[in-house]
């Protein structure tokens, strides 16, 4: 039983696109988002299982505990102190904070459930689920591509849609997936069942999704990980290997990436919207150091996007601002964030708590990078490429698969101690 919660928990993390986005709202987005505190229920009081929390878990505990004190402080600032509107945009502020909220509380839940299934579980059994989903995208990726722009009718809700975007709602958002998924079927392979074959399929099937994927954060990610990699990785042959790889893809990629980015410059939006966000909601973070909550940035975010736009005439280059003018002058809530996962999260629990979820990263990579065993070397290639994608893209709401990519750090951190300590 505990191996098919974690499967079904493994498998549903790639959905991200689910029909009740049009009943309950980005919530219904996701299919693990709605499921894991039923699993987590079940867990508990029908399997009777007992909890166990360890250090990298508290963390997140303490996060949640300090983010639900933020929303209720500045809710009851907002709607007692400040008078303000019980609506912000067309949002209502009690049931944004209570939904906003749910979104972190979920993933503590889910980190919980995953942390304790794993160790219950054997180890060819929490690597096997990725590579029977890794196969099962690949599938997806194959009818995309024959039934674009019109895919897979009944699994999203945009059309036509021109783009690679497997089972999530944008191509921008495969990325994380197809690192994650690849790197457990080729560890799975490499290392616990030792085939040399399907290692190697494993490693076509990616390149594949590569030269399909128009997606210039998983081609820059990519890049910029193995520079990473060259540079911390103590492993020689790593470095000589991640420097041939360098040498071979840059000549290939990079004229098509500054191609792609100085168009979207000028007739596109998503590079400029990005990075202007971004800046923004880092002036946001340092002016509110212990944040406002899931839902007061809704008031103020927006209007701090207008408060600087005026930077861009200092620029001698045009660029396409349609999209920040649309947030700055919109009446919904909808698409308004930091497009990063540490600067909006940074809007809603300031400095301290990106202080904490920063030291909960930390402690993840210190466990990881320790182990100088030539088997995490692939784990630690899909850390750092999902640390640059938070940083530069992603979210953390229902990007289920990252906190999953967390939770086998863990896992083999702890598998490795313990193998030690009986050697």
């Amino acid at each position: 039983m505990e191996y098919i919660i974690y499967f079904t928990l493994v498998f549903s993390s790639v959905f991200q696109d689910f029909f009740l986005l049009n009943y309950i709202g980005e919530f219904g987005r996701s299919i693990t988002a709605i499921i894991v505190i039923p699993l987590f229920i079940i867990y508990i009081f029908i399997l009777r299982r007992k909890i166990i929390i360890n250090k990298n878990l508290k963390i997140l505990i303490m996060l949640a505990i300090y983010l639900a004190f933020v929303n209720i402080i500045f809710l009851s600032k907002h709607l007692i102190i400040d008078n303000g509107s019980i609506n912000i945009l067309d949002e209502n502020v009690i049931l944004q904070t209570i939904k906003g909220y749910l979104y972190f509380f979920n993933i503590v839940i889910f980190m919980i459930l995953v942390y304790n299934l794993q160790k219950r579980i054997k180890r060819e059994q929490v690597f096997k689920p990725f590579v029977i989903t890794f196969m099962f995208l690949f599938l997806i990726l194959i009818i995309e591509l024959v039934s674009m722009p019109n895919a897979f009718p009944l699994l999203h809700n945009k059309f036509p849609y021109y783009r690679v975007r497997l089972t999530t709602a944008e191509s921008s958002w495969t990325s994380s997936i197809i690192i994650i998924y690849f790197v457990m079927s080729y560890y799975y392979y490499k290392y616990i069942k030792q085939s040399k074959i399907m290692g190697r399929c494993s490693i076509v099937i990616f390149i594949i999704f590569l030269i399909t994927s128009t997606s210039k954060g998983l081609i820059l990610n990519l890049l910029l990980s193995i520079l990473i990699m060259i540079i911390f990785d103590g492993n020689l042959k790593t470095k000589v290997i991640s420097i041939c790889l360098l040498c071979f893809m840059l000549p290939l990629m990079l004229p098509i990436i500054n191609e792609s980015i100085i168009r979207d410059l000028t007739n596109y939006t998503s590079v400029v919207t990005r990075v202007y966000s971004v800046l923004i909601g880092i002036i946001y973070i340092l002016l509110n150091p212990f944040g406002t909550g899931n839902a007061i940035y809704l008031l103020k975010y927006p209007k701090m996007l207008g408060e600087y736009i005026y930077a861009f005439n200092k620029i001698d280059f045009t660029f396409n601002l349609s999209e920040i003018y649309t947030f700055i002058n919109t009446n919904t809530s909808q698409n308004i964030s930091a497009k990063s996962a540490f600067i909006q999260y940074g809007l809603y629990w300031g400095i301290v708590g990106t202080v904490m979820i920063s030291l909960f990263l930390i402690r993840i990579y210190k466990d990881l990078f320790k182990n100088k065993d030539k088997q995490f070397t692939i784990i630690k290639f899909a850390y750092i490429n999902i640390l640059l994608l938070l940083i530069t893209s992603i979210t953390f709401d229902i990007k289920y698969e990252i906190w999953m990519l967390f939770s086998v750090i863990i896992y083999l951190s702890e598998h490795k101690n313990k193998k030690n300590i009986m050697e």
